[in-house]
């Protein structure tokens, strides 16, 4: 390989213990936005609040731009951008941000790419993907059997490419195991924003969020858009089984009547439904039950019991199991987190 190959030099001393390091992996024809935006949102933390506040500095990571070769990368827009230095230079990293861009434009870069993405995880660094960058971290195999994001434009695509990939595209960002995604491009913010929570606590998060002018979602928001994209498969007797689901959740639904509805045997109904939404017809009437209450947490003084009642659950253990294995927390965990750190409340 050639061209630049400066060294990306290891904090020393007290910036050693305090900072954490982010490695932003920068490639031609690579949006704009998913490279310079983490960049913002990680030199600012600790950073711009304090400014503001009239308080000292006191960064929290350190970051840096990586390109394969060490050379300027031509970004969408006809933007280009001076990387630090090339990702073989990069001995040591904490996190490794994998910007976002056209799918098959990245294709090239696959040979050189892809095996350090695995030694980097080997080393126990985190992977972090953003939108089509989902694509990349799939190529190297770690994603099989776990959890994972993406664009819901691309979601058909990546699934029919990388089966074995959990795809939940309705997530904004998923995290497993030391990978994370996130799905559109701009979600990149939520994702640097849920990684500085992780590393730097919440009020820091909240600081960094009002400075910036960045809306910060608590982990159960990131996990809870409609279900729209699960849509777009083309089954009829399937389409017929999820809108009866969405206008009936409230009552106890069997199988037998769920098949009978869609006019398919049960079998067919629990093949079909998985292949066509990836949910498994249960799990999808748990998550329409889920998202019933999130609103109802949030918007209503009813108390958690009432709320899970009137979604359909008729014993309040399953309500609260269901609830934190879709959304990380517990209904009376979510009410509180959401209504005090709702951004601008």
């Amino acid at each position: 390989m050639s061209g630049i190959d400066k060294v990306c030099h290891e904090p020393t001393g007290d910036l050693m213990k305090r900072k954490t390091k982010v490695t932003i992996l920068s490639l031609d024809d690579a949006i704009a936005s998913s490279v310079a935006g983490p960049t913002d949102i990680f030199e600012q933390t600790g950073v711009a609040w304090n400014d503001m506040q009239g308080l000292d500095r006191d960064p929290r990571f350190e970051v840096e731009v990586v390109t394969v070769d060490g050379r300027p990368s031509k970004l969408s827009g006809n933007l280009t951008i001076q990387p630090h230095c090339s990702l073989t230079s990069v001995k040591k990293t904490d996190i490794v941000i994998i910007s976002s861009g056209l799918i098959d434009q990245f294709e090239p870069f696959h040979s050189h790419v892809i095996p350090w993405l695995r030694d980097q995880y080997q080393k126990g660094t985190v992977l972090a993907s953003i939108c089509t960058g989902t694509f990349l971290l799939a190529e190297t195999g770690l994603l099989n059997g776990r959890l994972a994001t993406t664009h819901w434009g691309y979601a058909g695509e990546l699934k029919q490419r990388y089966p074995e990939v959990q795809l939940r595209p309705e997530y904004l960002v998923t995290d497993e195991e030391r990978l994370l995604c996130s799905g559109g491009a701009s979600a990149y913010a939520d994702l640097c924003l849920y990684i500085v929570e992780k590393y730097c606590g919440l009020e820091l998060t909240l600081q960094l969020a009002r400075a910036m002018v960045l809306e910060h979602k608590t982990e159960a928001q990131l996990r809870s858009l409609p279900f729209d994209f699960q849509k777009n498969h083309g089954d009829d007797p399937i389409l017929v089984a999820q809108h009866f689901l969405e206008t009936n959740f409230r009552k106890p639904i069997g199988i037998e009547t769920l098949a009978r509805i869609a006019r398919v045997s049960e079998r067919t109904l629990k093949r079909r439904f998985k292949k066509a939404t990836g949910d498994t017809p249960l799990a999808y009437l748990h998550r329409i039950r889920v998202e019933s209450t999130k609103r109802e947490l949030v918007g209503s003084k009813l108390s958690v019991e009432e709320i899970g009642s009137r979604a359909g659950f008729s014993d309040m253990g399953r309500f609260r199991t269901v609830f934190r294995d879709y959304t990380g927390v517990t209904p009376s965990v979510y009410r509180k987190k959401y209504t005090e750190h709702n951004f601008g409340d």
